[in-house]
């Protein structure tokens, strides 16, 4: 099954487990799928939450996130949702489709990275 999405998601991860410096650190958040109807109901009450981010990032003094879209890939309402609420919370809020660009923001926010060669 081709899964634009997923294959990103993949390389991103990749880099960044090379990269990142701690403390500072990252995570995917699980946000839907294929769930049946019982998992969905019992993650919902555990407080799933439609729209929110692929990727959470936080490092000392800060806190963003990055939705990642493949292809011509749109936001959907509760994305869009999701984005004004993180945006008005005085977070950091982005949108990518290569791994150039998850590099670019997260430099662009002071995320600390180490230089690692990008393939």
């Amino acid at each position: 099954m081709n899964r634009p999405e997923q294959a990103l998601q993949r390389l991103v991860v990749d880099f960044l487990r090379r990269a990142v410096i701690a403390p500072a650190m990252f995570w995917f958040c699980p946000n839907g799928g294929n769930l049946s109807q019982a998992q969905r109901g019992a993650f919902k009450a555990m407080g799933l939450t439609a729209g929110v981010a692929d990727l959470h990032f936080i490092w000392p003094g800060g806190y963003g996130v990055i939705e990642l879209k493949a292809g011509r890939g749109k936001l959907s309402t509760e994305q869009e949702g999701f984005r004004d609420a993180v945006l008005a919370n005085g977070h950091r809020w982005a949108e990518a489709r290569t791994l150039d660009e998850v590099v670019s923001r997260l430099k662009e926010w002071g995320f600390p990275l180490r230089s690692i060669h990008v393939f």
